[in-house]
């Protein structure tokens, strides 16, 4: 029988701030246990003469233990370990060695701010600072630098124990969540585009990253001469001021935070847009792969109505493989004739699409990229040729293989060609029917290095005029209103595209206004949806990536898009909670004849207005997000480690039109070693009131339940919480009973 102890012992320090009171204990214990008791023995001294007490655990569930410290207002110390005790001898059985003791250090309201020390590290290199307070306890910190290609902050607050968040760009296309405790965890080689940090012995937290702009783009990293180092990439003439932004308040409030760099934090959801019933999507991607026909979609689509799920649909998205290619690259605007059959266009394959099940397919868009194809313009077709194509020689990113990109060139549109190219393929797609585009790739444009047929060609100007153009000409050709009939960013993790900034913060202003626009962007959050992957590992990170990245997706105004799913698949289930926690359409990509009815009519309702379709039940107007108390440090290393039960991945989505929220758990445990152990396929944790007052907490300022803060509710009062438990495994029970779950939220206010 092993139990397991939160919070550790190992010669831990806990640091909790000034105005705690109480601190909780757990045990959790893998088998049900008859003969051990847990307690903790504590001491509330350091010194020789130690005055140690025991305290009992309560069992409130067979498998989980609870106890709690009240804490002494005349002192800051404790040192504590944790004892089995026999019932039937009374043996004592003791955890660890005395210098392996935990200690618990309640800090003073004289102790020095761990986050002001960042503040002054930064402060003290500066050539400017503004500071707006966006409510009684968020600042909003502007800080210029002079222009520099590296800004080394203070070597010593690498002796600081923050917990640390960074968001790293592990891939060229894709941002990943990476929980730190220490800043020298850094990486030295891959950016880090956004960082939080925090200071838990004073409950506050710091959301800290560089601005990019048309001239430059800045990221974090750590180096030999700092372990937080400010480094910039600038166009070929222009070296601007580097601005870094710092928002600090309290640890529970990590989302709203994240909210205030675009501004989002003071801005409702458009209330004008007409609502419209949206269905699920069929992408081609992961259920036909890159080389299908037309004739295969169709069959798909017989095979959705015969599972009887063809009433739900109502898009179509093909993904790569219809297009007119040399290799990899792009060499005409219509479908290959091996993709078309025998239809004749695209435009005629389109309309196949529409007529097959009685127009049930109202939206079809193609998948294309930024490029063109993966490896940009055919220069041997002559319609390509006609827009001046240049030859780019591109860059090797630190996360890829030791050897050179293949190839290592591209062929693209000159700058001055850029319109006429888009305008040109935007046009033709549209006159074959395609009511939006996925656009793939995009973050790829970092890699452009130089313009051989051009030395004077800035890399940087021409990635922003053409990421410019495109805003631009998406909504003239697909129309304006609804983002489901626009475009989906895909591969676009780049900090050009997520943190870049136009007009500077005005006076007055809470934040800058520059990313509101965003707010009707869908943007992929996550690297591809696997379903073949042989072992749960991926599906598990799957889930955890897209709910960090989720943070920052809507931090930046953008509508976080967690990739497609299989009905059938066996951890479907697994993966379509998570997706009805996205705001955005969520596609299936099944194969023929393997689909799950059931899984559809849980995602879905009828519509009144007509019952015999379903439309997908899901938030418009935000997208769940990890909560804070499992986003940081040892918490968030802890929701992988298959050496600790301990740690669910908690999702909380505010339901601000009912007063509630959404809170969904996930175990997102990894294996360990070469066999599924135990262990790693359980996992525990508590809903705290922390947890569900986060989840309460809207985006916008203007969605607030209005009650006051000393007004008691009765029970039919209180606002409405619906928990989702999810299991690891998707052939077992979730660990948790709800019942238990919520019996520790109230234990913990």
């Amino acid at each position: 029988m092993e139990f397991h102890f939160n919070p550790t012992i190992n010669n831990q320090t806990i640091t909790i701030p000034p105005s705690s009171r109480c601190v909780h204990f757990y045990a959790f214990l893998l088998e049900q246990n008859n003969q051990l008791l847990p307690e903790i023995w504590i001491s509330e001294s350091e010194e020789q003469q130690q005055q140690w007490r025991s305290i009992r655990f309560n069992q409130n569930h067979p498998f989980l233990w609870h106890a709690s410290l009240q804490l002494n207002p005349n002192n800051c110390n404790y040192q504590f370990t944790y004892r089995l005790i026999s019932e039937s001898s009374n043996q004592i059985t003791w955890l660890g060695t005395p210098s392996q003791d935990g200690r618990i250090n309640r800090t003073t309201t004289t102790t020095t701010n761990q986050l002001d020390l960042l503040l002054n590290a930064c402060l003290v290199q500066s050539t400017h600072h503004s500071i707006t307070h966006i409510q009684p306890d968020i600042q909003y910190h502007r800080i210029t630098f002079s222009a520099q290609d590296e800004i080394h902050l203070d070597k010593q607050l690498a002796e600081i124990p923050y917990e640390l968040l960074a968001f790293e760009r592990s891939k060229p296309v894709w941002f990943t969540p990476r929980p730190l405790i220490h800043l020298t965890e850094l990486s030295t080689s891959l950016d880090t585009v956004l960082l939080v940090l925090a200071d838990p012995s004073h409950n506050r937290l710091a959301v800290m990253f560089p601005i990019s702009t048309k001239q430059q783009y800045s990221t974090i990293r750590s180096t030999s001469t700092s372990p937080l180092t400010i480094c910039t990439e600038y166009s070929k003439d222009i070296h601007s001021p580097i601005t870094l932004v710092l928002i600090t308040g309290p640890c529970s409030q990590l989302s709203r935070m994240m909210a205030v760099a675009s501004g989002a934090a003071n801005h409702s959801p458009n209330q004008s847009q007409e609502y419209t019933p949206r269905g699920l999507g069929y992408c081609t991607w992961d259920s036909l792969g890159p080389e299908y026909k037309l004739s295969q979609v169709l069959t798909i689509l017989d095979s959705f109505q015969a599972a009887g799920i063809d009433q739900t649909l109502d898009r179509v998205l093909l993904d790569d493989g219809w297009q007119d290619v040399s290799g990899r690259a792009l060499a005409g605007w219509d479908a290959n004739k091996t993709w078309l059959d025998s239809s004749s266009s695209l435009a005629s394959a389109i309309q196949a699409i529409r007529d097959h099940h009685r127009q049930a397919i109202k939206f079809v868009g193609v998948w294309i990229t930024i490029t063109g194809y993966w490896h940009g313009l055919d220069p041997e077709s002559e319609l390509m040729r006609q827009f001046q194509l240049q030859k780019w020689t591109l860059r090797h990113h630190p996360s890829s293989d030791a050897t050179p990109p293949s190839p290592v060139h591209w062929f693209l549109p000159s700058r001055a060609q850029l319109r006429p190219f888009w305008n040109s393929y935007f046009g033709y797609l549209k006159s074959a029917g395609v009511d939006f585009v996925k656009i793939d790739n995009q973050a790829g444009l970092d890699q452009l290095l130089n313009c051989e047929s051009d030395a004077t060609e800035d890399p940087s100007v021409y990635k922003i005029t053409l990421l410019d153009l495109l805003d631009e000409l998406i909504p003239l050709h697909f129309g304006q209103g609804d983002p489901d009939n626009k475009v989906i960013h895909s591969m676009a993790h780049s900090p050009h595209i997520w943190l870049r900034e136009y007009p500077l913060v005005e006076e007055g202003c809470s934040s800058s206004s520059s990313r509101v626009e965003n707010s009707q962007k869908i943007m992929r959050t996550s690297d591809d949806f696997f379903p073949d992957l042989s072992e749960p590992d991926g599906h598990r990170w799957h889930i955890l990536s897209n709910a960090f990245m989720s943070l920052v997706a809507q931090g930046r105004g953008f509508i976080p898009d967690f990739d497609m799913t299989m009905s059938g698949h066996e951890w479907g289930g697994y993966h379509a909670c998570m997706r009805a926690f996205s705001s955005a359409p969520i596609y299936l990509t099944d194969r023929r004849g393997q689909h799950s009815l059931p899984l559809v009519e849980q995602l879905a309702a009828p519509l009144k207005a007509n019952p015999s379709r379903r439309a997908v039940v899901q938030a418009r107007d935000g997208a769940g997000v990890v909560l804070s108390s499992c986003a940081l440090g040892q918490p968030a290393l802890d929701l992988s480690s298959a050496t600790t039960p301990w740690g669910l991945l908690k999702v909380g989505l505010a339901a601000p039109y009912a007063g509630g929220a959404l809170v969904g758990l996930w175990n997102v445990k990894q294996k360990q070693g070469s066999s599924e152990d135990a262990l790693s396929t359980k996992a525990v944790d508590i809903l705290t009131a922390r947890d569900i007052a986060e989840a309460m907490l809207s985006l916008s300022l203007d969605d607030q339940p209005k009650l006051s803060t000393k007004q008691a509710m009765s029970p039919k009062e209180r606002p409405p919480i619906s928990l989702l438990f999810v299991s690891a495994n998707p052939k077992t029970l979730p660990m948790i009973p709800p019942s238990i779950v919520w019996s520790y939220s109230a234990t913990s206010r």
